[in-house]
């Protein structure tokens, strides 16, 4: 795969993760006198949007300078094919599962001016992203919850370039990996139809190939017992590694969010 197509996909592809959603119901404990029993699983699913700004740095080694990129939310949005963000949650007492699902398609086409062959040049690139955690609560009190939460991140990327005729070439390549996360998530139930949630977590750790960290927080409104609306601000890190090339990511900016619990 060439140097540009790499990169592109690279930045794509952080671009297109999206947050956790938030579990927006504490677990529930027995009340004082209540016999302790099992509680049957309560599920959510989140659809959500992210819309980062991103600057990245890409180092080639071998002395050549780096390349630093900046992009604003309006230039991933106006390249953007179609998009799926979902997220699902499953607790049972202090027990928690998440499942989260990213997946994005983004091209971009532009043609050469006449001095340099007038050669149209289209690049396309598809994300994929799973991610599977268990955790527990550590704290669980009807306003106030604590949860630990550890598992694994799987990422694949296809990228591909088409250059027109006369030239009529085509490249094209996927990368694909899995990382550990291990992280933590706070809820605060300050109001009965308001809640605050901070997250914080990181994956792969491996220094020789990827390594990520993120942090976001959100304010959320109950609507009914089933219907939940959330807002926020997501600030994550990459470092990614592949041979002598390193690109090192960063992506800040909303996100929003519509749960349906049942």
């Amino acid at each position: 795969m060439s140097l540009k197509t790499f990169a592109l996909s690279a930045l794509f592809t952080v671009s297109a993760a999206a947050a956790q959603a938030a579990d927006l119901a504490p677990p529930r404990l027995p009340a004082s006198g209540e016999a302790a029993e099992p509680y049957a699983w309560r599920a959510q699913l989140t659809a959500y949007a992210w819309l980062p700004d991103l600057g990245s740095t890409l180092t080639l080694g071998g002395g050549l300078p780096a390349f630093h990129k900046r992009m604003k939310r309006s230039d991933i949005l106006n390249n953007l094919d179609g998009a799926i963000f979902l997220n699902g949650t499953l607790r049972k007492d202090r027990l928690l599962l998440m499942g989260d699902l990213t997946w994005s398609t983004i091209s971009r086409g532009v043609t050469l001016p006449p001095r340099l062959g007038g050669l149209g040049i289209r690049s396309k690139v598809e994300t994929l992203s799973i991610t599977a955690l268990a955790g527990y609560s550590v704290i669980a009190e009807p306003e106030f919850v604590v949860d630990l939460v550890g598992g694994a991140r799987a990422w694949r990327l296809e990228g591909s370039i088409d250059v027109g005729a006369p030239l009529n070439l085509h490249g094209s390549k996927t990368n694909s990996w899995v990382e550990p996360v291990l992280g933590a998530r706070i809820r605060w139930q300050f109001a009965p139809d308001w809640s605050l949630i901070g997250y914080v977590d990181g994956g792969g750790f491996d220094l020789d190939r990827s390594r990520t960290w993120q942090i976001y927080g959100t304010l959320n409104y109950r609507v009914s017992d089933t219907f939940y609306l959330s807002a926020g601000w997501r600030h994550l890190s990459l470092a990614y590694r592949d041979g002598g090339e390193r690109l090192d990511v960063d992506l800040t900016g909303p996100l929003v969010g519509a749960t349906l619990r049942f």
